[in-house]
Parts: C-alpha cells; sequence; structure tokens
C-alpha cells in the first residue's frame, strides 16, 4: 500500500516538472516567429479583439495595426473590408514592423488553424514561402 501511495506520488511529482519545464520553455521559445529578422513575417492566429478607432487587431496577444490600404480577403480571395473582422474568428496575416509596431500587409480570413501538412492547398501560403 505503501508503494503505490509513493508511486503515485512520483508520477505527480514528474507531470508537475514536466509542465514547469514546458511552461518555462514557452518563455523562450514563442509560438508565432513574429519578431524574427525577416521583413514581411506570416503567421496565423485569432484575433482576440478589435480597435476599430485605432484600426488595430489583437492577435496572439499582439497589436497589429491595419492601415487604410492593407489586402484584407478571404481564403477563396473574395474582398472583405476592416469592419468585417471580427473577435475568435481565425486569420492568416503577412505583417512587417515599423518602428515599434507591427503593420499588417496582408490579412486572410481562414476557417481554423491550418498545418503544416494543408498549407500546400492555400495560394497565400505558398506565396509567402511558409509552406515548408
Amino acid at each position: 500500500m505503501k508503494a503505490l501511495r509513493e508511486i503515485k506520488r512520483l508520477k505527480i511529482t514528474m507531470l508537475m516538472i514536466s509542465w514547469m519545464c514546458l511552461i518555462y520553455a514557452g518563455f523562450h521559445f514563442p509560438l508565432t516567429p513574429v519578431w524574427g529578422d525577416r521583413p514581411n513575417q506570416p503567421f496565423q492566429g485569432i484575433i482576440m479583439e478589435k480597435d476599430s478607432a485605432e484600426r488595430a487587431i489583437y492577435v496572439n496577444e499582439m497589436k497589429v495595426l491595419v492601415p487604410k490600404g492593407t489586402e484584407i480577403t478571404t481564403a477563396r480571395d473574395v474582398r472583405l473590408s476592416f469592419e468585417s473582422l471580427h473577435p475568435k474568428q481565425w486569420v492568416f496575416i503577412q505583417a512587417h514592423h515599423e518602428r515599434e509596431n507591427l503593420v499588417a500587409d496582408k490579412i486572410v480570413l481562414i476557417p481554423r488553424y491550418i498545418p503544416l501538412e494543408e498549407r500546400g492547398k492555400y495560394r497565400f501560403f505558398t506565396q509567402t514561402g511558409i509552406s515548408k
């Protein structure tokens, strides 16, 4: 009986240590490569919030400015306006940095997260070079 308690305590300890390692690694290795050195940085995520006054959306906890000339489309190339973007929608964004701000060049509304295996099916992924 005592051995079973020790095994259970060991399993719980190992589980806690593995979660702590994952959380620690998450702070050092971000999930989206937005703050890299590339001039155009493509990424996908969910719109968390929209600020119409500033023409900005918040995706993956990052503020993305959307200037008037930004191309906003669906995955099937239907043009949309900034007003058609809403929270809880999946988007693919190609952006660049201007000073301290992240500015969107292109926004594509996508149906869901698109895994690596399926990215070759979508033209906007292959044009940006992140299909691999």
